[in-house]
């Protein structure tokens, strides 16, 4: 009988909130993440935090009519001002001293157009980052988000889970240019395949070549080179926790400008233009391609362990990979990590 495996709901690791632009210096957001709602504010040099949403004088939301102050952050309630290390360092105006108690911070990250806060059950320091990738040349991301009931295991599972993507995603000839590498949090693979033109059958069909990388469970980036069209796309793939039940899953997608018009289009053609709707209609194609996995998400159980089969691709690999984010501390962590490899 197949049986259910319940995966911890919060591994350990790096999770988008939202894009980095959509946070102006002043502004502030409110999101549920591990469980539980945490402020996000920029402050007015351009410095982003993240802290608890209660204020702990009285209980007040900060981010339900909170402000920012210059460089703190302003509980609605009582007009006490937190510094972005959540130190209280304004109460009553007038009166000497604050409240000793101030707000629980979370660690924060900006990276490749994206605002990304550390989530850990036990509190510990984030111990690995995504790296930086140069934007010179490419588009502004182009975003798409669902909030739906699944986990960031399963949706990054998807990546090596190469059985899939002829039965859910219409591909052919899947390939494996270069398996899966493994190397502490950090995780790549390279695949190519095929499949006909979405948008007529009379064009030639899109041969593509992945290659994703995978830091943490929330973060993935994909580099697609479109081989017979001649141009590249970086696609971003961000599940982040948000009750233990549902995640917000969030798409970015950036095309590479496309330089001189490739040959199958004439040269009269304005070349950032082209980039312009490459990057929207593929990105619109990507979303598509994503969606097509909702159904399965929402519905299906984590079998532990799988009956795999040989084309499934390296889910056990990947499995043993994933079991390092949820280590209840250090040690723990360290422990775990040792023994997937």
């Amino acid at each position: 009988m197949v049986a259910p495996a319940p995966l911890p709901p919060f591994p350990s690791g790096w999770y988008a909130v939202d894009r980095a632009d959509a946070l102006a210096p002043g502004a502030l957001l409110t999101r549920t993440f591990f469980g539980r709602e945490v402020v996000v504010f920029r402050t007015a040099s351009g410095a982003v935090h993240a802290v608890e949403a209660w204020c702990p004088h009285l209980g007040a939301h900060l981010g339900k009519g909170g402000t920012v102050q210059g460089e703190t952050l302003e509980c609605p309630f009582h007009g006490f001002r937190f510094d972005g290390g959540g130190r209280c360092v304004r109460a009553y105006a007038g009166q000497e001293g604050t409240i000793k108690r101030g707000l629980e911070t979370l660690p924060v990250l900006e990276r490749n157009g994206w605002l990304m806060v550390w989530g850990d059950v036990a509190g510990a320091a984030p111990w690995f980052e995504p790296p930086p990738v140069d934007p010179a040349g490419w588009t502004a991301l182009e975003v798409r988000s669902w909030r739906l009931r699944s986990h960031p295991q399963e949706t990054t599972e998807n990546s090596v889970d190469t059985g899939h993507f002829g039965s859910v995603h219409g591909y052919s000839d899947v390939t494996v240019h270069a398996p899966l590498r493994v190397e502490g949090a950090f995780a790549e693979a390279t695949y190519g395949m095929a499949r006909p033109n979405p948008y007529s059958a009379l064009l030639p069909a899109i041969r593509t070549r992945f290659h994703v990388q995978v830091w943490g469970l929330g973060y993935s980036q994909v580099d697609i080179e479109v081989l017979n069209y001649g141009f590249r796309l970086r696609l971003f793939v961000l599940a982040q926790p948000v009750d233990g039940d549902e995640i917000e899953l969030r798409v970015g997608v950036q095309m590479r400008d496309v330089g001189d018009a490739p040959s199958w289009l004439p040269d009269w053609v304005p070349t950032l233009w082209l980039t312009r709707l490459l990057n929207r209609s593929s990105a619109a194609e990507i979303a598509r391609d994503v969606s097509d996995d909702f159904e399965i998400w929402t519905n299906k159980i984590t079998v532990h362990p799988p009956a795999l089969a040989r084309g499934d691709g390296p889910i056990g690999r990947y499995r043993a990979y994933a079991q390092q984010f949820y280590a209840s501390s250090d040690r723990d962590r360290d422990r775990d990590h040792q023994a997937a490899c």
